[in-house]
Parts: C-alpha cells; sequence; structure tokens
C-alpha cells in the first residue's frame, strides 16, 4: 500500500518515528520538564510564551466546549472579543486539548504541541522531498534539518511559529495541482491552506501572497482551460468554507476597532536586508562578512547550507537524470511523467518562492519614489493591513533555503549511487554522509532557555483564595502597571493571566499583540498607582479587586499612600508569594468603611 507520496506506508510511519525521536533531541532536556516548564527560546523574558500559554489554555477549553463563545476572552475588560487580538490556533487547541485529561497546569499540553509541531515539521519536510523524487538519505537529513532552522529556535516561545509542516504540506499539495490540475488534487490544496491558517494566520495569509509569483512562474499552456480554472476557484472555495468561522470572527473584530499597524510599528517589525548576514551563533565556517549577534533577530542559516543550497537551485532546475538501478529507487507517482520534471518544477518553485518570500519581509524599504511594496501590498490583499510582524516572511524564506539545501544534498546523494566502480561509491558515500553531518552540525545545536512554572501554577494560595472569597463577576486590575508596552515589562500580566485557570476572573489589562482602546486610554493614570488617580482609573473601567505585585512596591508604601486612605481595602497578603490583594472603593464605599488597621 502506497501513500500520496509514492512510498509505501510503513516507511512513512517510520519516518514519522524517526522525527518524533529527532523532536526530543533538539528540544532536549524539554522533554524532561514537560510539566513544570516552558520553552522560550532566545527570548531574555518569558511574556509572549506565557501568553501563548494562555491562549492555547483559552483554545482548549473553547475546544472542549464545542468553540462557543471563542473570542470572548476574559482579559481587557470591558472591551469584548478581545481574544481576536491573539493569534487564533485552533489546530494547536484541537493537539493540546486532550492533555488536559492527564494534567492541569499549562505545561504539558503546550510543550505537547511543541513537540508535535517538531516531529511534524521534520516529516513533512522528507514527505516534500520524496513527492520530489529524491532518495531517503537526503529526504531524511532535510527534515532533520528543517527540525534544526534556527528561527525556529530562536521564537520556540511562539507557539503559532512552529508549525512548519501544513507550510510544507502545501507546497507539496501546489506542485501536485500544478502537474495535475483534478479536482481532488484542488480540494486537498485548499485544505492544506486553511490548516496552514488555523495553524497560525501569518503563515497562512503571507504562504498565499509568496507562493502566488512562484505558482504564475510554473504555469503553461495546459493549464489555461476552463476546467483548470474551476479547480483553482473549488481549492479558493474549500480554504474559504473551512477557514471562515476563525478568519471572518477574527477580522471583523479587529476591523471594527480599526487595529492596523502604524508605519513606524510595520518598519519596526520588518526585516533589515543586511540582517541575512547576522547568525545567532557561531559557525565553524564563518566568511569575514558575517557577524555574530545573538538574539532572535539573525537570519543567517549557515555558510555551508547556503552554499549547498545554490547548488541544489543550479542542478535541481536542470533536467537532470535522477534515475537509478539501486534499489531505493525515486519514488515515481503515475501521473507524473519523469521525476527530473518533479524536481525541476519544485526547484524553480521554492526558488522564486524564497525571493518572494525575502521582499515580502522587507517590503517596506523596497519602494518606487514614495510607494513602498507594503503599500501595494495592503491596498491589494484583503487583511494584509492586520498581519503584525512581517519578520514571519523572512522565517518562510528560511525555511525555503533550507529545502533547497535539502535539494543540493539530494542531487549529491543521486550522484554518488551513478558511480559504478563499488570504490568510487563508498568513498564518495563517505563523502557524502561528512557533507550531511557538517550541514546538520554546521551551527551549534540551539539549546533555549526554559521558563520554570511559578509554584502558583501546583499549589494555589493567593489565587484559590481569590476564586474562594470574592464575586465571580470580580473584576481584577495588576498593580503596579508596566512602565512601557514591551515585552518584557508585561512578565507578571502574563502570569496572572496564565494563572486565570485557578481564579477564574476578569481582568481589565492583558497582553497582545494589539491593546483596545479602553485599556489605551486609563493606562497612563494606572500607571501612577498608589494615587488616587490609579484607583479610579480602575473603578471607571470595572475593577473590583487590585492583585498587587509586592517586589516592586511595598505595602507599607501602598498604604500610607493618599490613594489607600481614598479608596483601598486589604483583604488578604501572601508575603512569600510577594502577593497582597485589595478590594477597590468608590468614593461611596470609602465614605462608610473604617481604614484598615
Amino acid at each position: 500500500m502506497r501513500n500520496p507520496s509514492g512510498s509505501t506506508l510503513p516507511t512513512a510511519w517510520w519516518a514519522m518515528l524517526a522525527f518524533i525521536l529527532s523532536a526530543l533531541w533538539v528540544t532536549w532536556p524539554l522533554a524532561t520538564q514537560m510539566s513544570t516548564a516552558l520553552p522560550v527560546g532566545a527570548y531574555d523574558n518569558a511574556t509572549v510564551t506565557l501568553a501563548q500559554a494562555w491562549a492555547l489554555d483559552h483554545m482548549a477549553d473553547k475546544a472542549l466546549g464545542g468553540f462557543r463563545d471563542y473570542w470572548q476572552a476574559p482579559i481587557f475588560h470591558p472591551s469584548t472579543g478581545t481574544f481576536a487580538l491573539s493569534e487564533a490556533g485552533p489546530v494547536s487547541a484541537l493537539i493540546a486539548a486532550p492533555m488536559r485529561l492527564f494534567s492541569d497546569g499549562p505545561g504539558l499540553g503546550y510543550n505537547t504541541v511543541v513537540l508535535a509541531a517538531m516531529a511534524l515539521n521534520g516529516w513533512a519536510a522528507w514527505f516534500l522531498m520524496r513527492s520530489l523524487g529524491l532518495s531517503s538519505p537526503p529526504a531524511m537529513v532535510t527534515g532533520l534539518l528543517v527540525q534544526l532552522v534556527p528561527s525556529i529556535h530562536l521564537h520556540l516561545g511562539v507557539l503559532p511559529l512552529l508549525h512548519l509542516w501544513p507550510v510544507l504540506l502545501t507546497i507539496a499539495a501546489l506542485l501536485r495541482w500544478l502537474q495535475r490540475p483534478t479536482r481532488a488534487s484542488a480540494v486537498w490544496m485548499g485544505l492544506m491552506v486553511a490548516v496552514t491558517y488555523l495553524c497560525c494566520f501569518h503563515y497562512g495569509l503571507l504562504l498565499v501572497v509568496i507562493l502566488l509569483p512562484a505558482g504564475a512562474a510554473l504555469l503553461r499552456r495546459r493549464h489555461l482551460r476552463a476546467e483548470v480554472a474551476a479547480s483553482l476557484c473549488l481549492s479558493a472555495a474549500v480554504t474559504l468554507l473551512v477557514i471562515a468561522p476563525v478568519a471572518y470572527g477574527q477580522w471583523t473584530w479587529l476591523h471594527d476597532a480599526g487595529f492596523q499597524r502604524g508605519e513606524q510599528s510595520v518598519e519596526r517589525l520588518a526585516v533589515n536586508p543586511l540582517l541575512a548576514l547576522q547568525s545567532p551563533w557561531e559557525l565553524w565556517f564563518k566568511p569575514w562578512f558575517v557577524t555574530v549577534t545573538p538574539g532572535p533577530d539573525a537570519w543567517y542559516p549557515g555558510t555551508l547550507r547556503v552554499v549547498v543550497a545554490g547548488v541544489g537551485a543550479w542542478f535541481g532546475s536542470g533536467n537532470l537524470d535522477l534515475r537509478t538501478d539501486t534499489a531505493d529507487t525515486p519514488l515515481r507517482v503515475s501521473d507524473r511523467p519523469t521525476t527530473e520534471a518533479s524536481l525541476e518544477r519544485g526547484t524553480l518553485l521554492l526558488g522564486v518562492a524564497f525571493v518572494s518570500a525575502w521582499a515580502i519581509a522587507s517590503a517596506p524599504s523596497l519602494s518606487l519614489g514614495e510607494l513602498s511594496l507594503y503599500d501595494v501590498l495592503v491596498s491589494t490583499i484583503p487583511g494584509f493591513g492586520q498581519i503584525r510582524n512581517l519578520s514571519r516572511a523572512a522565517m518562510l524564506a528560511q525555511l525555503l533555503l533550507i529545502l533547497l539545501t535539502g535539494i543540493g544534498l539530494g542531487v549529491a546523494w543521486q550522484w554518488v549511487r551513478r558511480q559504478e566502480a563499488k570504490g568510487r561509491q563508498r568513498a564518495f558515500g563517505a563523502a557524502w554522509a561528512v557533507l550531511a553531518i557538517l550541514a546538520v552540525f554546521e551551527m551549534p545545536l540551539p539549546r533555549g532557555s526554559l521558563y520554570p512554572l511559578s509554584s502558583e501554577m501546583f499549589t494555589p494560595t493567593w489565587t484559590a483564595w481569590l476564586a474562594d472569597n470574592t464575586p465571580e463577576d470580580a473584576v481584577l486590575v495588576l498593580f503596579p502597571e508596566p512602565p512601557t508596552p514591551y515585552p518584557p515589562d508585561y512578565e507578571p500580566v502574563a502570569e496572572l493571566m496564565v494563572l486565570g485557570r485557578t481564579h477564574h476572573r476578569a481582568m481589565i489589562g492583558g497582553y497582545s499583540s494589539y491593546f483596545p482602546a479602553d485599556y489605551r486610554r486609563v493606562r497612563p493614570e494606572l500607571m501612577t498607582f498608589p494615587s488616587v488617580a490609579a484607583i479610579q482609573a480602575a473603578l471607571q473601567v470595572g475593577a473590583t479587586h487590585a492583585v498587587v505585585y509586592l517586589e516592586s512596591i511595598s505595602e507599607t508604601r501602598i498604604e500610607e499612600s493618599p490613594g489607600a486612605a481614598a479608596g483601598l481595602e486589604r483583604l488578604f497578603s501572601d508575603p512569600v508569594q510577594g502577593v497582597a490583594i485589595y478590594r477597590l472603593l468608590s468614593v461611596e464605599d470609602a465614605e462608610q468603611d473604617e481604614p484598615v488597621p
């Protein structure tokens, strides 16, 4: 029995098992702390990771409840539809939801998604390379290289960005449709685009834009027929039908709120082309023009990988004979004229897509007069203005380059297999193995940081007190308010979001890619805590209780402030966790209540 790529199903299952094991290896020691820690990649804080863990928990709860009130989240009270401000990834939720049966903490479900995504990334890369006609060894090495894509490990704490596997399967589906544009291949392509979107909104929209010119470059006269156009429309209809509940809901909330990145934010989050020459880690082969710049914004993938990718792009795009008399025969699909043509199409598609991805990543800096490429994309592509970070396109560009590296290894492998003399074949085979090993280990194996989950998530004290001693409709405000809107300062806020699984109370703050108007309006006053203005501002947006982290401000300072006399009543204090809980008093309440001794 054979799967769609032409490989036997047992081979595919053995490949998946191998990539599960390699996923454990490339993320080690994550597997030893599945319930007690979260990966943060190259970030120096856990804000984004905690916010992603909260979002995943929210989605898992909604998935178990049939996705009812999916967009209503207990953050940024009194704004509604606030989950639309976060990355909506229901596929991740479906993976994580069963883990709720084994652990109440956020770690197990989150880390299961991380490992599943990494394993699927490797397998999907293997599937794509095999569908292009490459033999098993280079296909397996390509899968491992994809699991080691530098940008993925740098952003290991941003869960949606780990899902490269639907991107790879979409590319395979597009190549299949270009070869034989039937209704079946069109439906499969539409489903893969939809799954990509439902894993990561950025990848879904960016991939369509990136593959448009790449796919157009492969159109031939036989594609210019009415039935081909009809199958393409069918593919688009399938995609829209599957993503409609999520895409329409999110777009509606964001559009009604007027959310769109400002020009300065877009330019700040785009990629400077010079960053392609900065490596996040030391290299074995570092040219003089490459600098080592630790952090998530360095995009150089490795010298040897770039060189081998160039070899793959050059020889893979020609009519290279890949046929061999060995037992490891390149797979063949009955509707494919030749393996050579399949590889040529795939190489051309990946090459054009790579250029397109880099152009989109640096779109604000590519301009003709006063009109930039970014302006053109926003004005012509629905939803493009809501893309939060153009550097996501650079992550796809790095993936595409790694795939070209895989093609280069595949070309070299087939050249080795064509050697007639056994001695030459063994010698060149050993050289190929060394080349593959060097490509894999060219950069030191990334070991991202792990963020230990708070003991409050396992043995709740003050969150349990909140759940037991405040009304169910209580609304929390966290003090002190973060001094800047940047992620490092919002780690306590993100932690309180995650702890919501224990206290089950709404909060007027939160962390996401966008901040709603109600929150932005009161935030300047909240930053003045413990002033009267801060307390009154919190009351104006419906806060009833304050959670105060005492690491930055002491209880003595709070209770000696004018704000305490005007509107704070201390209810609970946990010196071990460094948390105090206050009831917020209106002017009328403050006049009736006696001060706390």
